[in-house]
């Protein structure tokens, strides 16, 4: 999905769910009227009918359309007939009917690709309340669906009998907390209950088809988002001035996914599992982070393109990533760092006969596990092209790394375990001593225990050679010292000379 077309989707469904105006006494009219001005300020075209009747504000024919420059394309949402009551409170409460049809469409040299869907629900209600300070709109849903109904592309139907979606939940509570100020900022959480999805594909001129079905129990999502009361969200680094930051995290229970599919000739059947799982993206000061992770997770799968079947399980399953992504304009350093988790891998022993029938390697469970941080200068804006094509030429660095630690490093498996923990920095005034590379210094300490074993056991298996295991201890003598039965320790020094020590001796 291009930028433009995650922008639009998620403007308009924030706006819809959120936006309120800033009045301590709400009308219907009001409260429709922000949210238009809300959506014009990205730059988007509303259209749309207004009728009103007493305190009721029905608006129809919502239309929304943004330009997609780089692919000499729009995209345009219509969105079902909002209705707007205005409260003898003073609050404001918005519906909308069910089934209530959502279509979108990309217009391309006068073509356009359709796509439409239908979302029911049982007594949905937004009521919005509060202060010109701080506005809470509270929304309380059930047995929400979202149904695809239609995709049109030169005016023929793809969706009945070749392709489907559907997704559910039980129920849709939350709230909103919209503050005005210099900056306008949210506040969000959102219970969606259990969630469950089905996705089918078959050819109508084949035995090729698929067919997914997933869900997990106790969906939820808790978050803030901060941006600007106005900037020109044509341009991508208006995003990363500053001014915009956002910081969400959903978390489920128990969840699975079922997959069957013939493609090809091939037939594909898998199923997995985990006990929960936990998501968060943020962003703040052109830094976004990113991180996952899910626990107690299980694949099973059988293809008729391997004879044996997959197995595999995880106790946790992780993956955390954080970068600039924007120029840094001022003299604080910008974080970096990417962490990885694979901990208590098993497979089954159908997998493990392949290379080890003899069952000379222990079956432990085994365990990745990296964490590396550290502190670099981003020096051009990412999206600025001129500025990408003179790194590209040479001319121009991308990005000064200062330091980089490594607070977390454990790989254990067959046998053999290696740990680590360092920091090294990062003299970027010295690309001499180390011919172009910035000029590290700093030690990393390894310790390394059962690799003799190791390489014992891949001799009797005959997977390595006795002239290649001498080798590989020979190599090891040079950088380790003995600390322990099978246990090798090593601490790699940099230094201010420009010398690389393995133990105190002298490598580089």
């Amino acid at each position: 999905m291009t930028f433009p077309t995650r922008r639009f989707c998620a403007t308009a469904l924030a706006t819809l769910a959120c936006s309120t105006p800033a009045f301590a006494d709400l009308t219907a009219a009001q409260v429709w009227s922000e949210n238009r001005t809300y959506l014009e300020s990205f730059g988007y075209e509303v259209s749309a009918t207004e009728t009103q009747d007493g305190d009721v504000l029905t608006v129809s024919d919502v239309t929304m359309r943004v330009p997609i420059p780089e692919a000499d394309a729009d995209m345009v949402m219509t969105l079902p007939p909002l209705i707007y009551t205005t409260n003898a409170d003073g609050t404001v409460g918005m519906t909308f009917a069910s089934p209530a049809a959502i279509d979108l469409g990309i217009e391309v040299d006068g073509e356009t690709v359709q796509v439409g869907m239908a979302l029911t629900h049982e007594a949905f209600d937004l009521q919005v309340s509060g202060t010109p300070d701080a506005l809470t709109s509270t929304y309380d849903g059930d047995a929400l669906t979202l149904a695809l109904t239609e995709v049109l592309v030169s005016g023929m139907n793809a969706v009945p009998g070749i392709f489907s979606f559907e997704m559910t939940a039980s129920q849709f509570d939350g709230s909103t907390v919209n503050t005005k100020g210099d900056t306008q900022s949210y506040e969000q959480t959102i219970n969606m209950g259990d969630v469950a999805y089905v996705i089918k594909g078959q050819d109508p001129e084949s035995p090729e088809r698929f067919e997914m079905e997933g869900g997990a129990a106790n969906v939820n999502f808790d978050g803030t988002f901060t941006l600007p009361l106005e900037f020109d969200a044509s341009d991508p680094m208006a995003f990363f001035n500053g001014d915009l930051a956002f910081d969400g995290t959903y978390t489920t229970g128990a969840g699975g996914t079922t997959l069957a599919a013939d493609i090809e000739g091939t037939q594909v059947t898998a199923q997995s599992s985990s006990t929960g799982t936990r998501l968060r993206t943020a962003m703040q000061d052109t830094v976004i982070t990113y991180g996952f992770e899910t626990n107690g997770y299980n694949v099973e799968m059988q293809t008729t393109d391997f004879p044996l079947p997959i197995d595999v399980s995880l106790e946790t399953l992780g993956l955390n990533m954080t970068a600039p992504l924007g120029k840094n304009e001022s003299d604080t350093p910008q974080p970096v760092g990417l962490g990885i988790t694979l901990a208590n891998f098993v497979m089954n022993e159908e997998l493990w006969s392949i290379f080890d029938p003899a069952q000379q390697l222990p079956r432990d469970p085994a365990t990745i596990d990296l964490q590396v941080d550290g502190l670099v200068n981003v020096l051009v804006d990412l999206f600025d092209e001129e500025q990408l094509m003179a790194v590209e030429r040479g001319e121009v660095l991308p990005a000064e790394v200062l330091s980089l630690t490594v607070s977390r490093m454990v790989v254990d498996a067959v046998g053999a375990r290696l740990t680590g923990l360092g920091e090294v920095m990062f003299d970027n005034t010295d690309l001499d001593t180390y011919e172009g590379i910035p000029k590290p210094v700093g030690e990393i300490e390894l310790e390394l225990a059962g690799a003799n074993g190791l390489i014992d056991r891949l001799i009797s298996m005959g997977i390595v050679g006795q002239d290649e295991a001498m080798g590989a201890r020979m190599m090891m003598s040079m950088f380790a010292v003995p600390a322990g039965e099978d246990v090798l320790e090593s601490v790699i020094e940099f230094n201010e000379q420009g010398q690389i020590l393995a133990n105190g001796q002298r490598i580089r």
